[in-house]
């Protein structure tokens, strides 16, 4: 299935039964603004351990929640409960092991973040000694914020690398039994040859999401259940799993060939 006809597939699935997910989205949305709040009203130790607690505890929980539900969701054609957005505390287990997998391969980020860090604060020394003899230009303030500029796309690239690679991990942490390491090589054998399609599918929201900023975040209520249904149907495209996404979508006008439902290696 090409991008289009899975977007298809996406929309028909959520017609009709908007209102239980996008219940879900703003209920994880307050959950998460909840957190930060009481997050930021706190410092010290007791700061530090709210940090963690937070992306270590809720974080996976609330990745886990959407996960599970928007592959009963996807799997369904009826209205589906709140309660299927409640992980086991085995799934909960399995993406903690996520989340600390995917910081580990976050690393090079937080490498080049330090780096850019030490770079701008010597920087900005080296500029303020100069301010005070008097000897400043312009050229150097253009240096330091073309390296930021270098400093945030390559922090983008390597972001956009590791969530790429690591896509199908969410689903894989929530529906198999496979150990995390055995977890993200089969990650890896799944993207291959599908990177650049998940990216292009990615930038193909990059318009609604204006568009949502636009409202003041209200429309990523509906944005957000439309892109996580979307790449849940992608993924079951790429895996041989396309059959499961239920015959009614598969007797709509669309085109599915064979090969739509193989594992391309």
């Amino acid at each position: 299935m090409n991008r289009k006809e899975i977007k298809s597939i996406a929309k028909s699935k959520l017609k009709g039964r908007w209102f239980n997910i996008v219940l879900l989205t703003l209920i994880i949305a307050i959950i998460e603004f909840g957190a930060s709040e009481i997050i930021g009203r706190t410092e010290g130790i007791t700061s530090n351990i709210l940090n963690i607690a937070n992306n270590f505890l809720l974080m996976p929980a609330i990745t886990a929640s959407g996960i599970i539900y928007t592959i009963k969701f996807v799997k369904s054609n009826e209205v589906v409960s709140l309660s299927y957005a409640i992980p086991s505390v085995k799934t909960w287990g399995r993406f903690i092991m996520s989340m600390i997998v995917t910081m580990i391969f976050s690393i090079p980020i937080l490498l080049v973040v330090f780096l850019g860090n030490i770079f701008l604060v010597l920087s900005i020394t080296s500029l303020h000694s100069a301010m005070l003899t008097g000897q400043i230009s312009m050229n150097p303030m253009i240096g330091i914020w073309g390296v930021v500029f270098l400093i945030v796309i390559l922090v983008l690239i390597l972001a956009a690398i590791v969530g790429i690679l690591l896509f199908p991990l969410p689903y894989l942490m929530a529906e198999d039994t496979c150990g995390i390491w055995q977890a993200v090589k089969r990650s890896f054998k799944i993207m291959n040859g599908h990177k650049w399609e998940l990216f292009i599918m990615g930038l193909s929201f990059l318009g609604w999401l204006i568009l949502s900023a636009l409202t003041f975040g209200i429309g990523l209520l509906w944005l957000l259940p439309y892109i996580q249904v979307t790449l849940r149907i992608y993924y079951l495209s790429i895996t041989g799993r396309a059959l499961e996404i239920g015959k009614y979508e598969l007797n709509q006008n669309i085109e599915v060939k064979e090969e739509d439902f193989e594992f391309r290696d």
